[in-house]
């Protein structure tokens, strides 16, 4: 059986929303027909019967919205011809409103959907789908915070694509992209939902684990290369990743010491492997 299949009435975002509209639509009623006795006549404030509507859209999206939108037509005009239901006159405001609160609805409804995309592209990286310099910045440094707060532990782990240039002059820059997806795709697949993966910039990747040593994160990035591993075979190229962490309050007190810390052993990885590409003098020289 399928996950959809298993959800029940109780996560249906759509019925809540619908339940949300029928009390918001006795709380409009209910001032509008109090404001209308004091005064003594019709106060004219049907517009207020909108709340009901964007209240179900906010909540249960445009199908809500459309449910809400018939039940206030129906009272909006029930307020204003107190006649037989089936008369011509009646029905025809019932379907002038309709018309108007259904086209609202779904006005509401684009613009939630338009919002909701700005505010997820103003924190994401347009190329990868994970979190951006900015975003990662903001969730970085408060996670250190709280961790200086409370006496936990955070490690922050700097990496980048190796031979990316040649990836990129070899085979084109759309093979660039997908070495670049492959790292975001490994990076997001290896971490907990506790933690956060962003793109710092060009072939630069970030990781900060909440609760986390400098164990946690050899463990972490062992996950990450072995994901790379198959990424590889599947595109055809060797996609790796050179890496460099830092952890609290050991290295640094702030995210941004943390990160320049781990940006220093990074590239301290870097100059190793260059100078000793083979053999266990390389090896001897990294692990010192």
């Amino acid at each position: 059986m399928s996950r959809a299949a298993k959800k029940s009435w109780w996560d249906d975002q759509t019925l809540w929303g619908c339940f949300a509209a029928v009390a918001g639509l006795a709380v409009v009623y209910g001032i509008e027909r109090g404001i209308d006795r004091f005064i003594g006549r019709d106060s004219g404030l049907d517009y207020l019967y909108l709340l009901p509507v964007w209240v179900a859209v906010s909540i249960g999206g445009r199908k809500a919205g459309w449910f809400a939108a018939a039940v206030c037509a129906v009272t909006v005009a029930g307020l204003h011809d107190r006649g037989p239901f089936a008369e011509p006159r009646h029905l025809a405001a019932v379907a002038v409103n309709l018309i108007a609160l259904t086209l609202v609805a779904s006005l509401f409804d684009t613009f939630g959907r338009t919002l909701a995309r700005a505010r997820t592209a103003a924190v994401t990286d347009p190329l990868t789908g994970i979190a951006n310099r900015r975003s990662g910045f903001a969730v970085g440094r408060a996670m250190v915070r709280s961790a200086n707060v409370s006496g936990g532990r955070v490690a922050v782990v700097t990496m980048d694509c190796d031979n990316f240039k040649r990836i990129n002059d070899e085979r084109g820059h759309s093979a660039g992209d997908e070495a670049l997806k492959a790292v975001a795709k490994a990076l997001a697949q290896s971490v907990r939902a506790s933690d956060k993966v962003f793109r710092l910039g060009g072939d630069e990747f970030v990781m900060v684990l909440a609760d986390a040593g400098q164990l946690e994160a050899e463990v972490c990035l062992g996950r990450v290369r072995s994901k790379l591993e198959k990424s590889s075979a599947t595109l055809g190229y060797e996609v790796m990743v050179s890496s460099g962490s830092a952890v609290a309050s050991r290295d640094g007190a702030t995210f941004d010491e943390l990160l320049d810390k781990a940006d220093a052993r990074l590239y301290r990885q870097r100059r190793l492997t260059r100078d000793f590409p083979l053999g266990t003098e390389g090896e001897a020289a990294a692990s010192s």
